[in-house]
């Protein structure tokens, strides 16, 4: 009983082995055979102009053939995406947002990807310069993929798409929905690295209306909330600085709101690694003379946690 357990189990380890190095083997040649297609499509969309259409219709066949031939390969999403664009250089728009649309049912679980290929939806109707379908393409991204990296971008996107426009009372609507907007998800995700990151976006809402008081608050509030957790790194210590020290000498003349908050965030966190380059930021601060110095008090790149 014992041999034939030990013999099952060689065998089932020497199965799995097997299956091991033929997977290697697998998405080895699926790298290199999707790697070959993309070179292609990448050097001849350096001047599409001069690209026959019969070439990207075969870039889209050599697509459509990957995604066939490795239909499980974690590549296949990719593959089906770069299909969609050979179709937009076609300018066949109907069946790239079509071939997007398909990967969004085909994938329903993976949010990233979704927003992704949403976005490429969006792509198409800009270049058809379809305003509405623009617009409404955004909002399917707020409803549907709201905590990806795209989707908490998104209210920033619209602002800056109207201002681009140059429909400012637009673009100063979409900076207070965005606020709105951003408000909601750190009601609905508290204490976690979502609102760290919708806290970020209200900031630069603020940043992008010039409301320096504002911004600053909300860096404030970053400081202070999430100065222990994980995700608050030397280097998001270091840029909440610099914003910090910039806004406050550079924009409102007021070197003591630094220094205030500082020494709060010393104060509420006594042990913190961090406390050492801020007492050297507040000496440089407590010195800086701007009719002699250019620089805002920011913190040695020598001296983060």
């Amino acid at each position: 009983m014992r041999k034939t357990l030990i013999i099952t189990i060689i065998f089932l380890m020497l199965t799995f082995g097997v299956l091991s190095v033929l997977d290697l083997k697998s998405n080895y040649s699926a790298e290199k055979e999707l790697w070959k297609i993309n070179q292609h499509f990448t050097q001849v969309t350096k001047d599409p102009k001069t690209t026959p259409d019969t070439t990207f219709k075969k870039i889209y066949q050599d697509y459509v053939a990957f995604t066939q031939k490795y239909p499980d390969s974690r590549l296949t999403p990719m593959a089906r995406i770069f299909s969609g664009r050979a179709q937009i250089f076609l300018e066949n728009y109907e069946k790239a947002r079509e071939i997007f649309e398909n990967i969004i049912k085909a994938y329903p679980d993976n949010k990233v990807l979704g927003a992704q290929v949403v976005a490429e939806i969006g792509r198409t109707y800009a270049l058809e310069k379809d305003p509405e379908n623009i617009v409404q393409t955004y909002h399917r991204i707020l409803d549907e993929y709201p905590l990806t990296e795209i989707g908490l971008k998104t209210p920033l996107y619209i602002a800056k798409y109207y201002g681009d426009k140059k429909e400012f009372a637009k673009a100063k609507q979409a900076f207070e929905r965005g606020i709105i907007h951003y408000k909601r998800l750190i009601t609905q995700h508290p204490d976690t690295a979502v609102e760290y990151k919708a806290l970020h976006f209200i900031a630069a809402c603020h940043l992008a209306q010039q409301r320096w008081q504002e911004s600053i608050n909300v860096f404030e509030e970053i400081l202070l909330k999430f100065g222990d957790k994980k995700f608050f790194t030397p280097q998001e210590a270091i840029s909440l600085v610099k914003s910090i020290n910039t806004i406050a000498v550079a924009k409102l003349n007021n070197k003591e709101i630094p220094v205030e908050i500082y020494n709060k965030f010393m104060e509420k966190y006594p042990e913190h690694p961090f406390n050492r380059t801020l007492k050297q930021i507040i000496t440089n601060l407590e010195n800086f003379d701007p009719d002699q110095n250019t620089e805002t008090g920011s913190a040695p790149q020598n001296d983060s946690q």
